[in-house]
């Protein structure tokens, strides 16, 4: 197999390297075992990188899915060789755990990275960069202040997994620190970007064991940005630094911060926690389409808010729920209604204005129509019987 870059020749080049293993199933292992299982997958992949490292040049795409960190190559170690047509740089670990520390592979070090390389030019190449954090902050050292020369770079950049460890549980100076990860996202400032499972470990818990304990095969996401799992200091630090007048932010699985005024024309939450303060996250947001979907924290409370703060989210003209439960459907209703009667309050202002500034004010009400009419609310959600019943017992609605 490892031939076939050589008969290949000049033939543009897509590599998949994965390990099929289950980490659930490596974790029913003895340790011995699953040290054996470490030791076997690195030394497969040094073989197989041995073999490429000389064709990396015409590799348009190069993907490694592995089990344990230990075998994931250093991003920079396919960085540092151009010209390249290199693409796509997939680098991940599925999460599997080596059982005993420290952890010494019994096989030589491939990964020889040149002292001194300027990787920009390859860098410069790549469409999607989809790292662990380990890799992406390493990856940044090794970069030092190179990094400042790629803003405005067309990139999109996924880093998942890593627990940050505060620094009275970690005093280590080489440790990788939030502000770090921070800074190298502010750097790089891609233009789509996802972060997954980045946490802040607990004083009380010194290990991730709240991370996911299944493997996760990378699929292709294209959002401008995507926040799945991360924990609220880390958005919080990471938000200022992020594009918020993009077109579509979406939140998963994580407590939101309250956040700045923002555009962000769709925004999207799921499996949002019943304690996340909602009314921080709308107060100030400019978009028009929320959808929500298995969100406790969406109930009447939030609803009866929006309805006596009709400046919050006021450009909202679509709503979209799914598998929401905490809500009544009498207090939707007196949502819709009372942003509906705000609409029909400023068409009356309208129409006392001047005959004179009749096209200037056709304008702003299409504008102002198009942009905040309940009555055209879409509403997408598991509640179609319940609507139904609702309308069989009221004439009036406005749904």
């Amino acid at each position: 197999m490892l031939d076939s870059f050589l008969w290949s020749r000049d033939l543009p080049l897509e590599v998949f390297v994965f390990n099929r293993t289950s980490v659930s199933d490596q974790t029913r292992e003895s340790s011995d075992s699953q040290l054996q299982a470490a030791n076997l997958e690195y030394a497969r992949v040094q073989a197989i990188t041995t073999a490429l490292i000389p064709h990396v040049s015409r590799c348009k795409l190069l993907r490694f899915e592995l089990v344990y960190p230990t075998s994931v190559p250093p991003a920079a170690l396919f960085l540092q060789h151009h010209p390249t047509r290199l693409q796509e740089l997939v680098l991940l670990p599925g999460g599997g755990k080596i059982p005993s520390l420290p952890f010494v592979v019994k096989v030589d070090c491939p990964w020889t990275i040149s002292e001194f390389f300027t990787p920009l030019p390859s860098f410069r190449q790549l469409k999607c960069l989809v790292l662990d954090a380990f890799t992406f902050m390493s990856l940044g050292r090794a970069f030092k202040g190179s990094l400042k020369e790629l803003k405005g770079w067309a990139l999109r950049l996924e880093v998942s997994t890593y627990t940050f460890q505060p620094a009275r549980m970690d005093p280590s100076s080489i440790r990788f620190t939030i502000e770090e990860f921070v800074d190298y996202l502010r750097t790089l400032r891609p233009e789509f970007l996802t972060l997954r499972d980045l946490l802040i470990a607990n004083p009380k818990i010194t290990h991730a064991e709240y991370l996911p304990t299944h493997a996760k095969h990378y699929s292709p996401i294209y959002v401008p940005l995507l926040f799945e799992n991360v924990s609220k200091k880390i958005i919080s630090k990471c938000l200022p630094v992020c594009d918020l007048q993009t077109d579509s932010i979406t939140f998963r699985s994580c407590d939101i911060p309250p956040m700045d005024e923002f555009y962000a024309l769709y925004l999207k939450l799921d499996h949002i926690p019943e304690w996340t303060d909602l009314e921080g996250v709308l107060e100030l947001w400019e978009g028009r389409e929320l959808t929500i979907k298995s969100s406790a924290c969406f109930n009447d409370s939030l609803l009866a808010w929006l309805s006596d703060n009709r400046h919050c989210a006021r450009h909202l003209d679509a709503l979209k729920l799914y598998d929401c439960h905490s809500f009544s459907i009498e207090a939707l209703k007196e949502f819709i209604d009372t942003r509906t009667q705000e609409i029909d309050e400023d068409s009356e202002e309208d129409s006392e204005d001047s005959d004179d500034d009749n096209e200037a004010r056709d304008i702003r009400e299409y504008t102002y129509r198009a942009e905040v009419k309940p009555s055209r609310m879409r509403i997408d959600h598991g509640l179609r019987d319940m609507l139904n019943t609702f309308r069989s017992q009221s004439t009036d609605t406005r749904v």
